[in-house]
């Protein structure tokens, strides 16, 4: 199978980076190749994450040329001399733009063009176009690539019809040339043709005018084929994110081992908080997750086949908060998932700081029943149209049940920034879901203390 890459050049699109990549990496690209604009967002956190990862080789622009074009131009094409050789196709795309295949990957695109075209004609052609498809907003008024936001391929399902002008542009794979590199005409003419592919181009999201986000604010077509990516794109992402709190925490404690560190247990610092861990019920029914299909529904404790369901463990302070008020809780499945993260909304509530084994929650208290809300997004968790629900005691912690083991680890020293930097100083290993839904609790003049301005924006960005 031919070997390929997509081609980007990327400045300051932290928020919707980790997207982007996760799609591409879902759709089979043998690689993708990334020329950083000196991003000051923490964009480069996230390249530096995804290439420990994956096949993602990085360059930055030259800072010395003026011309944005030029600079963008200059930096893929070096990234095209360096590279080019390991790969048969390349593809430039920019930040709002997504390749889709028909069938499901890169490959299969391949594959499918082959057997159109034939095998010698297809080694004989440098050029393969690939249209345009422009996807509207599908009502997501409040969108804003410069916010975090959940997969625009979650959010925006709809497109405008095949006549309609931009589809005729296209961007093309082309077979490298790394004597002289070259990027082919960034937008050719070509009658629409997504019989194989398209570029979802989510060009209203990406409008930094109104007069611009209304034209291109169609939404004519429903097109559900562009979520097919969505779950193993999803999966991808919470290694990412996974990733980036886990070299988090390693500075901090090679931070901890260098000469200038605190050689003792500051006196400020609190004692751990006292946890209780507890079943979410509906009248006699428990929360559970189905372990393969991942739908959640409320059961009958005694009907729980343990082979197909996980009940949720919700832990929270021993003392329930009082009526009115909130507390800080977390949410973990109570048998381990063959996925990175726990899926408890739909796609389209998902926020990158969610795709986490363990997620932070807050329990509001009313008299006689609870909500509960997510953090960050503060939306209130519904299930089958019910918001208010009640506790259990949970059975006695299993000895291997990790995330309770974890988070009184982690909390051990109190819920502040300098309490969770000595535990994760003083252990021998670090569990990243954890740190982050620890972290996403933490005060807020404690916020900013403990990890980087990235991993703040994206666990904290009513803060931003």
């Amino acid at each position: 199978m031919p070997r390929t890459a997509a081609l980007l050049c990327v400045h300051n699109a932290a928020n919707t980076l980790s997207w982007w990549i996760s799609h591409h990496m879902a759709a089979g690209f043998s690689a993708l190749l990334i020329c950083d604009d000196h991003s000051t967002d923490g964009s480069q956190d996230i390249l530096s994450q995804a290439a420990r990862l994956y096949d993602v080789r990085i360059t930055t622009t030259d800072k010395q040329e003026s011309d944005t074009h030029r600079r963008h131009k200059n930096a893929l094409e070096r990234l095209i001399k360096q590279n080019g050789k390991d790969f048969d196709w390349l593809i430039q795309l920019a930040m709002d733009e997504y390749f889709f295949s028909t069938n499901g990957s890169v490959q299969d695109f391949f594959s499918a063009t082959e057997a159109e075209l034939g095998h010698e004609a297809l080694q004989q052609t440098q050029h393969l176009p690939v249209n345009w498809c422009i996807t509207g907003l599908n009502g997501q008024n409040f969108y804003s690539s410069q916010k975090p936001a959940p997969h625009p391929r979650a959010l925006f399902t709809r497109h405008a019809q095949e006549h309609f002008p931009e589809h005729y542009l296209t961007r093309s794979f082309f077979r490298p040339n790394t004597t002289k590199p070259t990027l082919p005409t960034p937008f050719s003419n070509t009658k629409p043709n997504w019989s194989q592919a398209r570029i979802l181009h989510d060009a209203a999201s990406s409008s930094t005018t109104p007069q611009s986000r209304r034209y291109y604010d169609r939404n004519d077509i429903s097109f559900l084929e562009g979520k097919q990516l969505l779950s193993s794109s999803l999966d991808i992402g919470a290694r990412l994110l996974q990733g980036m709190l886990l070299h988090a925490g390693y500075h901090i404690q090679n931070k901890y081992n260098s000469q200038d560190a605190p050689t003792s247990l500051p006196p400020e610092l609190s004692s751990a908080p006292t946890f209780r861990r507890s079943y979410i019920q509906s009248g006699e029914d428990v929360l559970a997750l189905h372990k393969t299909s991942y739908q959640l529904g409320f059961y009958k404790a005694d009907s729980l086949d343990k082979d197909d369901f996980t009940r949720l463990i919700l832990v929270h302070y021993t003392a329930l908060p009082t009526p009115g008020s909130t507390a800080p809780a977390w949410l973990y499945p109570e048998d381990t998932l063959d996925r990175p993260f726990l899926p408890l909304v739909s796609t389209s509530e998902t926020y990158f700081s969610m795709l986490l084994e363990c997620l932070p929650l807050k329990i509001h208290a009313h008299d006689h029943d609870i909500e509960l809300h997510l953090v960050p997004a503060d939306t209130i968790f519904q299930l089958e149209g019910q918001s208010r629900f009640t506790l259990s005691a949970a059975a006695p912690a299993a000895e291997d049940e990790h995330p309770w083991q974890a988070l009184q680890n982690f909390s051990r020293y109190g819920l502040t920034s300098q309490g969770i930097a000595h535990a994760i100083a003083t252990t021998t290993w670090l569990s990243p879901s954890i740190l982050g839904a620890l972290y996403a609790h933490l005060p807020s003049q404690e916020k900013q203390q403990l990890f980087s301005p990235l991993l703040h924006n994206i666990f904290h960005p009513s803060d931003v």
